[in-house]
């Protein structure tokens, strides 16, 4: 009779923790397809024949885009997105460099925030920002640029979405987006008080199946590797213990306690190095702006989380950011006040085109309000009477 209790007490452990382990195999699963991606390893859906495509195609230096997409459908011949204002390369007065949010993904080149501001300049902008873009790729950028020569415009802005700090501590961008098996970068390092630029990875065809399962053996600068306290989690058996992993995730954690996932790393001190590298990348951007005589800015784009944070605490994540740029004797224009006074209580969705947070027409006319008014401030451009009204907010 006792050996009968203890069998069926056995079974139903073994029943519950079958159940239990079902449940987590759902749940890692449907995590994994979802927003919450990041939180997983999937390695990269790569064949040798697309890989070698790749290596024949890549920029060696920046990563995309490929030398082939110039004076194509998204960039000019000189790299800049089109300005249908002035569409002939040359003679810019302005030059920007950033990633989607300065490139304005999901608006065509006329509505184009770098457009709608080269119409109220009566000067061509040239528009150098690259979707998926780090800071440390657009700064590669603005020194290819400036050492070819083409890049002579006296003013050059330096856009800054605030997630983009994730991809500034990351050499492979697919370890964060789950979905760009060929978004290998360069990033940069402290050393000694400064920024020292890493390459991008080098990994021969041959080796592409190591890659996928050993990521680590070639990624020897990698904030995201799987299994790292920052990386994602591997998929397997047991579900559960996957489970428990994310669940004790610290990007999760942040967003269960009400902060933007990427917040943390621009906070002083964190494990990333994140907050210390973008400074050190913006702060020699700007460097560089003044010993070639040009004058510049930085531009921080806020995302939707960012400004919901400052909605309900008052407190804006990316606040250590903008004061340690401050410190360092950055001219820094945050879009975030600007476009709380604008909305008046309106939703920020209004003013997107996606839940990405990309901006619509009147969003990137926004923008582009918010950008010639500092450029009015600073006394780099002269007032502009004429200039259209952003709209009416309601």
């Amino acid at each position: 009779m006792r050996d009968a209790r203890f069998r069926g007490t056995l079974v139903g452990i073994a029943v519950a923790l079958a159940i239990f382990e079902a449940g987590a195999y759902l749940a890692v699963r449907t995590l994994a397809r979802g927003r919450a991606a990041f939180l997983f390893y999937q390695p990269p859906a790569l064949t040798r024949a697309d890989y070698e495509e790749y290596l024949a195609i890549r920029d060696p230096e920046l990563g995309w885009p490929a030398p082939r997409e110039l004076n194509g459908r998204r960039y000019d011949r000189s790299g800049s997105r089109w300005v249908p204002a002035f569409p002939a390369p040359g003679n810019a007065c302005v030059s920007l460099y950033g990633d989607s949010f300065t490139y304005s993904d999901e608006v065509g080149h006329a509505d184009a925030w770098g457009n709608v501001l080269a119409e109220w300049l009566g000067c061509r902008v040239a528009n150098y920002g690259v979707g998926a873009y780090g800071t440390d790729q657009a700064l590669l950028r603005f020194e290819r640029h400036q050492r070819n020569g083409d890049d002579p415009a006296p003013v050059t802005v330096l856009g800054f979405f605030v997630r983009d700090v994730l991809r500034n501590v990351t050499q492979y961008l697919h370890l964060d987006f789950g979905n760009h098996p060929t978004a290998f970068k360069p990033r940069f390092v402290l050393d000694e008080g400064s920024v020292r630029a890493i390459p991008i990875p080098r990994i021969a065809p041959d080796d592409l199946a190591l890659f996928a399962d050993q990521p680590e053996r070639f990624l020897a600068d990698e904030t995201f590797l799987p299994g790292s306290r920052l990386g994602g989690t591997r998929i397997g058996f047991p579900y559960a213990l996957v489970l428990a992993r994310v669940l004790t995730h610290e990007r999760l954690r942040a967003r269960v306690a009400g902060r933007p996932n990427w917040a943390d790393f621009l906070t002083p001190g964190h494990s990333s190095g994140g907050l210390e590298v973008t400074v050190g990348t913006i702060k020699r951007f700007t460097d560089q702006c003044r010993a070639r005589t040009k004058r510049c800015f930085v531009v921080v784009f806020p995302s939707p989380s960012s400004l919901d944070h400052l909605a309900r605490t008052g407190t804006d994540p990316s606040h250590h950011l903008t004061a340690s740029l401050a410190r360092a004797g950055v001219d820094v224009l945050d879009l975030a006040p600007g476009i709380v006074r604008y909305l008046g209580g309106r939703s920020y969705q209004e003013l997107l085109a996606s839940t990405d947070g990309h901006h619509n027409a009147e969003g990137d006319r926004l923008v582009a309000t918010l950008v010639h008014a500092h450029l009015v401030a600073r006394g780099l451009v002269p007032p502009t009477p004429e200039r259209p009204p952003v709209g009416h907010s309601r």
